[in-house]
């Protein structure tokens, strides 16, 4: 879709929507700013939280802020000691003022079931009510990659979260649609 718009924003914007059926207008992938790290991996045998990044952008002035926040989140899964159906990970996204959270949602459960990688996108969108900011606040974006679940028998994953934008298709996007 080509957007008719001032030419500060003109450009190609994408319609996406998230597994929860919230949906949006988000720039040409190549426009967006991506985050400036390496990707990292992270295996368990145990519940919970086994990757956790915030990225924050330091508010200039007082100003009211309310929108959307879109995640394009790149993952990789696999088992670490049988492939098996008990396994399972999610990704979750939080927006936060200064570590206090203004909304968030979690991503679609993934069971990879299979002792090579196997590769999982997610698109998630979170509401950001209107929220007053001071000069110096935090504006954060915090993604956390979850195990939901483990196998009985044969517990173990890995999973690595793709945040290199060095490489095509490994990037962490970040889109902010806010007023």
């Amino acid at each position: 879709m080509t957007s008719s718009m001032p030419s500060d924003i003109a450009g190609v914007y994408y319609a996406v929507a998230s597994h929860d059926g919230k949906y949006g207008m988000v720039p040409d992938v190549g426009d967006i700013k991506k985050t400036a790290e390496a990707s990292v991996t992270a295996s368990t045998d145990t519940t919970g939280v086994i990757i956790s990044r915030t990225y924050a952008m330091k508010v200039p002035t007082l100003m009211t802020i309310a929108g959307r926040v879109f995640a394009i989140v790149r993952t990789e899964a696999l088992n670490t000691a049988a492939a098996n159906t008990g396994d399972a990970f999610r990704v979750n996204l939080y927006v936060q003022r200064n570590g206090t959270l203004l909304g968030s949602t979690n991503g679609p459960e993934h069971v990879p079931n299979s002792t090579t990688a196997v590769a999982y996108e997610d698109i998630l969108i979170v509401d950001v009510p209107s929220t007053d900011f001071s000069a110096g606040d935090d504006f954060e974006v915090k993604v956390e990659v979850e195990v939901t679940s483990v196998d009985a028998t044969n517990p173990g994953i890995q999973v690595t979260l793709k945040c290199d934008p060095a490489t095509a298709g490994n990037e962490l996007i970040f889109y902010l649609q806010v007023t």
